[in-house]
């Protein structure tokens, strides 16, 4: 259930930088919603190889999201563990803004095409968790999960989402 659903929270992520947000201003939404990290945070946090290293044994590796992550970790750019990911990473457990990914991020968004503006926290949030709820509804669908509420509780107790929303699903719904 949870990784399936969080897989298409991060491409989310990943195309409202592809649309001109930054992954801190992503980051900074979702945090404000009530995460405790926001998506950019988490895969610094997991390593940036090991998810680019599923995304493409999944074969998912050509979707434009999923190749901007692997175009950061081309440069040797893989999260908290090499001290530089979408942030740079200090000793002392602090981030802070890269200009190469800025850099890496123009070079993208000319390669997919399109207007390119940033999102307001408000249509990071509806985006970002609407895909959640929308990835949990067919999971439900599937037989995946076998409730919305199920869905939920995944979400709340293993994957951050903020208890006082009451899950992906029930959000979804409001």
């Amino acid at each position: 259930i949870g990784n399936r659903i969080f897989d298409a929270y991060l491409l989310a992520a990943l195309g409202c930088a592809l649309e001109g947000t930054s992954p801190q201003d992503i980051d900074r939404a979702l945090e404000n919603f009530g995460f405790k990290m926001g998506p950019f945070r988490v895969m610094d946090l997991v390593g940036l190889d090991v998810m680019w290293h599923i995304r493409r044994e999944a074969g998912d590796a050509a979707e434009p999201g999923w190749a901007l992550l692997g175009d950061v970790v081309a440069r040797g750019d893989l999260g908290n563990k090499s001290g530089a990911g979408w942030y740079a990473h200090g000793a002392d457990r602090t981030f802070s803004e890269r200009s190469e990914i800025s850099e890496l991020l123009a070079t993208a968004q000319n390669n997919v095409g399109g207007e390119v503006h940033a999102l307001a926290p408000d249509e990071i949030v509806a985006r970002c968790v609407g895909t959640l709820a929308a990835e949990g509804q067919r999971v439900v669908a599937e037989g995946i999960a076998a409730s919305a509420d199920d869905v939920d509780t995944v979400f709340v107790l293993g994957y951050g989402f903020p208890a006082t929303q009451g899950g992906p699903m029930t959000y979804g719904l409001s």
